[in-house]
C-alpha cells in the first residue's frame, strides 16, 4: 500500500517536473522572440510596451477626472476642463507633428547615419521648447478673448493665463517622445507617460484640496514640468546607450530646412481635423432634439475609441519599425511584407472585436439606461466605421514613412468634408444618421487609401525612394 502511494506521488512529481519544464522552454521562446532584433520582436517589443503605457494612463487619467470633479464640484471641473482642453488642442497640435517627424527622421538614419540622427534629436528637442514658448505666449496673450468667446465674460481669463504655462513642457515631452519612438525606448516611453500621470494626479488633486481650480492647474502644470526634465535625462541616455551624440551641429538648422517644409502638411492635417469633427457635433446638436441625439453618440463612441486603442497601440510601433528599414539596401520585400501583414492584423482583430461589441450592443446600449435602449443600431454603425478608421490608420502611418505629407493631406481633407456632408444631410435621422455617415466616410477613406497605396507598391514609387 505504501509502496503504490510512493510510485502515484513519483509519476505526479515527474510530470510536474516535465510541465515546469516545458513552461519553462516556452517562456524561454518567447523571451528570445521579444527580446531579438527580428521585425516580429521589434513590433512585439512596440506594440506591448505601447499598450501597457496607454492602458496605465488611460486608467490614470480617469482617476483625474474622478477625485477633480469630485474635489472642485460640478462648475469648477467645468472650468478646469475648459482651460485644460484650450491647452491642450495648441500643443496636441504642435507637439504631436514635431514628435512624428523626428520619430520618422531619427528611426531612419539611426543605424546609417548617427551624427545626422543625432542631430535630429536635438532638433526636435529644440523645436519643441522654442515652438512651446510661442503657443505658451500667444494662449495667454488671448485669454481674454478666448475667455470672452467661450463664456461670454472674462471668468475663464485667469485659468487659462494658468493653463498656458502647461503649453510649453508639454510641447517639449510630446518632441521628447518622439525622439525616444524613433530610438525605439518603448519601455522608457510607457514609464515616463506613467510617471508623469501619476505625478499629475497626486499634485493636481493635493493642490485643488488647497487651491481649487488654480491648484488643479498647478499641479498639472508641475507633472508636466517634471515630466519634461526626467524626458531630457532620457532622451539623452537614449542616445548615449544607442551611440548617436545627442547634439546640435554646424548647419543643423539648415539641415532641419525640409523637416520645417515636411511639418506644413501635416501641421494642417492635425489643425483641421479636430475642428471638422467636432463641426458634425455642432450639427447634430444643431437639429430638433439634438441634444438627446448628441447623447446617444457620445455613448457609443466611447465604445468605438476603445475598439481604435489596438490599432493606435500598432501605429506607434510600425512606425520606426517601418521607417528604419524603409530605405535598407534589399528592404523592399521586408517593408512589402510588413505592410501587408500590419493591414491584415490590425483589420481581422478590429473585425472580430467590432463583431462583438455589434453582437452585445443591445445589452451595452441598454446599460446606459431605457433611453438609450433602443439606439443599439447607431453602436453597430460607429463599430463598422471603427474598422474602416483602424485600416485607414496603418495606411496612413505606410504614406507619412514614405513621404506623402501632401497626398495625405488631401485625404483627410476630402474625408472631413464628405463625413460633414454626409452628416448634414442625415442628421434628420439622428444619432443613427450621424453614425451612417461616418460609417459611409470613413469605408470610403480605407478604400481610397488603400487603392493609392497598392498603386504606389506596384508601381514602384513608394518603396526604396527617399522622400
Amino acid at each position: 500500500m505504501t509502496s503504490n502511494k510512493l510510485l502515484d506521488v513519483s509519476r505526479r512529481l515527474k510530470v510536474a517536473l516535465s510541465d515546469f519544464l516545458r513552461t519553462r522552454d516556452r517562456l524561454k521562446s518567447a523571451f528570445v522572440i521579444f527580446a531579438g532584433t527580428s521585425i516580429r520582436a521589434r513590433l512585439l517589443r512596440g506594440s506591448s510596451w505601447s499598450l501597457v503605457g496607454s492602458v496605465v494612463t488611460g486608467l490614470l487619467q480617469l482617476l483625474l477626472g474622478v477625485v477633480l470633479a469630485r474635489e472642485l464640484g460640478r462648475e469648477g471641473y467645468g472650468q478646469f476642463s475648459m482651460a485644460l482642453t484650450t491647452a491642450s488642442t495648441a500643443f496636441m497640435t504642435i507637439g504631436m507633428v514635431v514628435g512624428l517627424l523626428a520619430t520618422r527622421q531619427i528611426a531612419a538614419s539611426c543605424s546609417v547615419a548617427p551624427v545626422e540622427a543625432g542631430r535630429a534629436s536635438a532638433f526636435a528637442v529644440v523645436v519643441g521648447w522654442c515652438s512651446g514658448v510661442l503657443l505658451a505666449l500667444c494662449l495667454w496673450l488671448g485669454s481674454g478673448h478666448l475667455s470672452r468667446a467661450i463664456v461670454g465674460n472674462e471668468d475663464l481669463r485667469d485659468f487659462l493665463v494658468i493653463s498656458s504655462l502647461i503649453v510649453v513642457p508639454s510641447v517639449v515631452a510630446l518632441a521628447q517622445q518622439g525622439v525616444l519612438a524613433g530610438l525605439e525606448r518603448f519601455h522608457e516611453i510607457a514609464v515616463l507617460k506613467a510617471g508623469s500621470w501619476l505625478l499629475i494626479v497626486l499634485a493636481s488633486y493635493i493642490l485643488a484640496a488647497r487651491f481649487d481650480v488654480t491648484g488643479a492647474l498647478m499641479g498639472f502644470f508641475i507633472g508636466s514640468a517634471v515630466t519634461a526634465l526626467f524626458g531630457w535625462y532620457l532622451v539623452r541616455r537614449g542616445c548615449r546607450v544607442v551611440g548617436i551624440p545627442f547634439r546640435l551641429t554646424q548647419g543643423s538648422f539648415g539641415a532641419g530646412s525640409h523637416v520645417w517644409r515636411d511639418s506644413i502638411p501635416v501641421l494642417l492635417s492635425n489643425a483641421i481635423g479636430m475642428p471638422m469633427l467636432w463641426y458634425t457635433n455642432v450639427l447634430l446638436a444643431s437639429a430638433p432634439g439634438g441634444l438627446n441625439e448628441i447623447a446617444v453618440v457620445n455613448a457609443a463612441m466611447s465604445w468605438r475609441n476603445a475598439l481604435l486603442l489596438l490599432p493606435n497601440v500598432i501605429c506607434q510601433s510600425l512606425l520606426p519599425v517601418l521607417s528604419s528599414i524603409w530605405h535598407q539596401k534589399n528592404g523592399q520585400n521586408a517593408a512589402r511584407t510588413l505592410i501587408l501583414r500590419a493591414v491584415g492584423g490590425v483589420g481581422v482583430v478590429s473585425l472580430i472585436v467590432a463583431a462583438a461589441i455589434a453582437v452585445a450592443s443591445p445589452k451595452i446600449m441598454s446599460a446606459y439606461g431605457a433611453a438609450f435602449a433602443a439606439e443599439y443600431f447607431t453602436l453597430i454603425l460607429l463599430m463598422v466605421s471603427a474598422v474602416a478608421a483602424s485600416i485607414a490608420s496603418v495606411l496612413g502611418i505606410v504614406l507619412f514613412v514614405a513621404g506623402r505629407f501632401w497626398e495625405s493631406l488631401w485625404l483627410n481633407l476630402a474625408t472631413n468634408l464628405v463625413l460633414i456632408l454626409f452628416v448634414a444631410a442625415l442628421r434628420g435621422h439622428g444619432a443613427e444618421g450621424f453614425a451612417l455617415g461616418y460609417a459611409v466616410t470613413f469605408c470610403l477613406h480605407a478604400v481610397v487609401a488603400s487603392l493609392y497605396v497598392r498603386r504606389l507598391m506596384r508601381s514602384g514609387e513608394m518603396l526604396g525612394s527617399q522622400a
